[in-house]
């Protein structure tokens, strides 16, 4: 693939979708154009590109390739730190509030849904843990830009490895085995409704109410700039009620956009509609403004010496990996935008895998601050304890401001 054709192709999906697909996924979207061409029974990519331009079916056959090359990969459940806050400390929070107010609705967004299993978790959790609300006005929305996945989301037949970190009880009261798939109970369906959105458009939808009580829009961010992160972030901040409450992915920082503060509970953390990040950080990590710099910058209490060399990081002994996880790694690696294939292998709990593509881009650089961090994140699911400390602090080090890991020490 010449690199005007990645260009070419690079700013078309950017028009249309508004995802940016850096150079460090220039081989997967390659892979995945490629499959579509043949598809297609076409042979070359100018060939595909007008196809997708000009063709009357372009439309169609741009949501088969995107969803091609976005990550689907997903979970009832996944990352179960979050759904125990929402559980425990979210929803009855909220709950009492509109109580005592005399509103009787939650409205929550799952934004990125996917196949329909984020949602669907949600909804699980209120029929079960919340009888309180039977009666209430429940709208659970999920949205994505992929059209396929979410007719399969209506559909709500899942495959075990999506039920992976599903208890026991949701599966005996809540799904009906059919085969080797799962049927998700016709009850918990109508609880969560489906449409397409595209979260770099400027309408976005709201609630029945107006605004939203939660809003989860976890790995997707991943594909955008950081530019137009900050847009759907402001997005996310004006379409939220009052006190509302914002998840995103582990590996997915908010920067400099100080209008939501931070909350850390036990292993993870979630944002709130309220006092910006820098406040935040000092009220609940014990964080102190330095006296040489303007407020909005925070100087962390942990102090690392500066190195005299680059840090070198311990690198594994090389295995034979299978090409189905093998990455091509180019100085373009620098993009905050190289870890979408690290995180899925992470969320699949693939972790060997993702610690050797990880080592990979730290082959070509080892100052990359997410890379150090997704180190940490990997090291902590095989119980190298020690090691994950110190690589979220090398990730400090090299980024004050990084907030996630602070988190994890």
């Amino acid at each position: 693939m010449k690199e005007e054709e990645f260009v070419l192709f690079q700013d078309f999906l950017e028009k249309k979708s508004g995802l940016h697909f850096d150079q460090s996924k220039k081989e997967s979207l390659k892979t995945s154009l490629l499959q579509r061409m043949q598809v297609n029974q076409l042979d070359d990519f100018e060939q595909y590109y007008r196809f997708l331009a000009f063709h009357p079916e372009g439309g169609k056959e741009l949501r088969s390739l995107l969803s091609l090359i976005t990550i689907n990969e997903s979970s009832f459940f996944r990352q179960k730190e979050q759904f125990n806050v929402i559980k425990e400390e979210i929803l009855p929070s909220l709950i009492s509030e509109k109580e005592k107010k005399g509103i009787f609705s939650l409205n929550i967004w799952s934004a990125g849904c996917a196949s329909g299993e984020e949602p669907y978790s949600i909804a699980l959790l209120l029929k079960e843990s919340f009888p309180q609300v039977e009666n209430w006005e429940i709208q659970i929305l999920g949205t994505d830009i992929d059209q396929e996945t979410l007719e399969r989301a209506k559909k709500g037949i899942y495959s075990k490895n999506s039920l992976r970190f599903t208890e026991r009880i949701y599966l005996k009261k809540y799904f009906d085995k059919v085969g080797n798939y799962y049927s998700l109970n016709e009850k918990i369906k109508k609880m969560v409704k489906f449409v397409y959105h595209n979260l770099a458009e400027e309408s976005y939808p709201s609630s029945a109410e107006g605004k939203w009580d939660i809003i989860m829009c976890r790995n997707v961010l991943i594909y955008f700039r950081p530019e137009k992160i900050e847009r759907i972030l402001d997005h996310f901040y004006h379409h939220l009620n009052d006190n509302g409450y914002l998840f995103l992915g582990y590996a997915e920082a908010i920067g400099r956009f100080s209008h939501f503060s931070v909350i850390h509970r036990g292993d993870t953390f979630y944002y709130k509609k309220g006092t910006s990040t820098s406040e935040n950080l000092i009220t609940s990590l014990g964080i102190i403004p330095s006296v040489e710099t303007s407020p909005s910058k925070v100087t962390p209490i942990i102090t690392l010496k500066k190195p005299t060399e680059k840090i070198r990081p311990r690198m594994v002994t090389p295995q034979k990996v299978s090409t189905s996880h093998e990455v091509a790694v180019s100085d373009e690696n620098k993009s905050e935008n190289f870890y979408g294939e690290i995180l899925k292998l992470f969320d699949r709990g693939e972790f060997g895998f993702a610690l050797k593509k990880v080592e990979q881009i730290f082959g070509t650089d080892s100052f990359l601050t997410q890379a150090h961090y997704l180190r940490g994140l990997v090291y902590s699911q095989l119980d190298r304890t020690e090691e994950a400390i110190t690589e979220f602090k090398r990730t400090i080090y090299l980024d004050k401001n990084f907030l996630m890991a602070y988190f994890k020490l």
